[in-house]
């Protein structure tokens, strides 16, 4: 389709990927209430290893319904986080880099491995190295308490 590019083409394709989502919503309802609907902004600060730098980081959590939150961070989180999403309990949708972008964000489990997005990504985006395993314990803390919140 992409090939041979048109406006019919690209209708059509738009109309399959619209077609695909409406057929795997199983209740349309739970998705979006507007009485439930809240939001909740947080800053982390997020510090070197020396704590010597620091960033900070900002989310904002949407809740559109008592299953579906929106998660957005000013950051690129490392795909680990998803797992912590799971275990919510809820439809979490992240959004990475909005609100800013302050860089990489491991988990712990990934801070340990190390790597270029651990240490260099750091580097580059003005800390002196990487962030501490504390300041990762608490954002994943918070991300695991999303479903416990009173919103």
């Amino acid at each position: 389709i992409f090939a041979n590019y048109s406006k019919e083409n690209l209708k059509h394709f738009v109309s399959v990927i619209v077609k695909n989502i409406r057929d795997n919503i199983v209740n349309e309802s739970v998705l979006i209430d507007s009485k439930s609907f809240s939001v909740i902004n947080k800053e982390f600060v997020l510090k070197s290893e020396t704590g010597k730098t620091q960033k900070i980081l900002t989310l904002q959590s949407v809740k559109f319904s008592q299953s579906t939150i929106f998660l957005s961070l000013s950051a690129e989180v490392f795909s680990d986080y998803y797992r912590l999403l799971k275990k919510t309990g809820k439809i979490v949708i992240p959004v990475s880099c909005s609100l800013g972008n302050i860089g990489y964000i491991p988990t712990v489990k990934e801070s340990d491995l190390g790597g270029y997005e651990v240490e260099k990504a750091a580097l580059n985006n003005g800390m002196d190295g990487r962030i501490s395993t504390k300041c990762l314990n608490n954002l994943e803390n918070f991300i695991l308490d999303l479903s416990k919140m009173s919103w």
